[in-house]
C-alpha cells in the first residue's frame, strides 16, 4: 500500500465508516475508494482530499498528513535537468532495484540522505583544548 492508501484506510477505519458510507458522504464512488485504499489508484487529486478533510472534520495536522501522503504517493517522478550525472545513475540503480530492496537498505538511504538535515540540529559543541603537559625530565 501507498502511505496515501494506508492513511485514508485509517482516517477511514478510525471513524468506524464503512467504503460506501464515505462514498455518500464526499460523493465520490465506492470502487474508487477502495481502488485509492489498495493503491490500483495513485494519489487523489487535492480537491477529494479537501472535500475528504472538511467532510470528516479532520484537524489541519491530519490534512496536512494526506496532502504529505498523497505527495509521498506520486508514482512518476522527474528528475531535474541540472542534477550531476551521478543522480541519474543513483535513480536508475533504485528504479532498476525498486523490487529487491530490503527494509534495512531502504532505511540506510533516507537516512544517508537526510544526513545533512541530522547534522544540521546536531548541537554545536565548543572545542576544548587539551592542555599538554610541559615535560619535566632531565637529560643527561
Amino acid at each position: 500500500m501507498s502511505p496515501f492508501s494506508h492513511l485514508l484506510h485509517a482516517i477511514r477505519s478510525s471513524r468506524g465508516i464503512c467504503q460506501s458510507e464515505l462514498s455518500d458522504l464526499i460523493g465520490y464512488e465506492q470502487t474508487y475508494i477502495s481502488s485509492l485504499e489498495t493503491g490500483r489508484k495513485g494519489p487523489p487529486p487535492k480537491e477529494f482530499i479537501d472535500r475528504l478533510a472538511k467532510t470528516l472534520n479532520l484537524s489541519a495536522d491530519e490534512h496536512a498528513q494526506l496532502i504529505e501522503a498523497a505527495n509521498a504517493s506520486n508514482r512518476k517522478f522527474m528528475i531535474e535537468k541540472d542534477v550531476p550525472l551521478d543522480v541519474y545513475w543513483l535513480f536508475s540503480d533504485l528504479r532498476n532495484r525498486q523490487l529487491e530492496l530490503s527494509p534495512i537498505q531502504v532505511r540506510l538511504i533516507r537516512d544517508v540522505i537526510s544526513i545533512k538535515e541530522t547534522l544540521a540540529a546536531q548541537p554545536e559543541y565548543p572545542v576544548q583544548q587539551i592542555r599538554r603537559r610541559k615535560n619535566r625530565e632531565v637529560h643527561m
